[in-house]
């Protein structure tokens, strides 16, 4: 009798894999874009931002949006399905491989590459782990763990990039640039997906309402119910998903050696494509 009920048992598990799989499989074959980045690169920012300027541009009267695929279901369009994703660098310590992402499950995918200042991703993902996640990490020793640090870091930028004739098609999207001139890189970013005839009034409402300003209110308030906004402690910043994104912000917590230490490893290994080197 027990081995007939584990039998029944191990036939449901696979069932329920298999399900799972075709779930998984059925989403990737909806995704006209995956938004690559590593971890505290801007993608919650970006998320909200493409999820407003889908909503305006469908005109889809929800107040409140945080998700580009919820949105664009919500308008009943097919399209543009675009997914977030980090390539499991958050969960695994192993090398991501892009050269296999881009070629196999990227091939007919766009990709939007999103990369930020190595020194702010750190001391933003520092907290993360710590905050967020309960670590236990010194920020002099983080910056230089194998799995979470610099090298780590710098390794996933360079081959993201290199290997960018892979997938479909691909954009580079620098938090820096949609900071300094958010209008001309969220229309950008909205004629890369598939959008067309893009108003100037939508890009200025996404731009206003994922202001981090407006961003952290939200996570308090209305989007608290949110795992992804919702912040630890609400009486704690650092541990707020939504930090400062203030640009330069590194120098108020690393040390002047590690900015050092930092900066020889940007100035020697990162690609000088993304212009990093010429902030040292």
């Amino acid at each position: 009798m027990i081995n007939r009920l584990k039998a029944v048992a191990v036939r449901n598990l696979e069932k329920m894999s298999f399900t799972q799989e075709l779930i998984q499989r059925y989403k990737h074959y909806r995704v006209d874009c995956y938004v690559v980045s590593y971890p505290k690169s801007g993608r919650t920012w970006l998320r909200v931002m493409l999820a407003k300027a889908l909503a305006v541009h469908f005109n889809i009267s929800y107040e409140l949006v945080s998700d580009p695929i919820a949105t664009v279901h919500a308008a009943g369009k097919r399209h543009p399905w675009i997914r977030f994703t980090h390539l499991n660098v958050s969960i695994s310590k192993e090398h991501i491989d892009f050269q296999k992402w881009y070629a196999t499950k990227f091939r007919n995918k766009k990709v939007i590459f999103l990369v930020r200042d190595p020194r702010d991703v750190l001391v933003s993902y520092f907290f993360h782990r710590t905050r967020r996640n309960n670590e236990e990490h010194s920020l002099e020793n983080f910056i230089k763990h194998p799995a979470w640090g610099i090298d780590r870091l710098i390794s996933f930028m360079n081959d993201g990039y290199t290997y960018r004739h892979l997938p479909k098609d691909f954009l580079l999207i620098q938090y820096e640039d949609l900071h300094h001139d958010g209008k001309t890189e969220l229309k950008h970013i909205l004629e890369f997906v598939g959008i067309e005839n893009i108003l100037d009034n939508t890009v200025e409402q996404a731009l206003e309402y994922a202001q981090f300003d407006n961003m952290r209110k939200m996570s308090m308030s209305t989007l608290s119910d949110n795992k992804r906004l919702k912040p630890i402690t609400s009486d704690d910043p650092e541990s707020f998903k939504v930090r400062k994104g203030k640009i330069g912000g590194f120098t108020e917590y690393l040390s002047s050696s590690d900015i050092a230490y930092l900066n020889d490893k940007i100035r020697h290994d990162l690609l000088p494509v993304f212009g990093y080197k010429n902030l040292i």
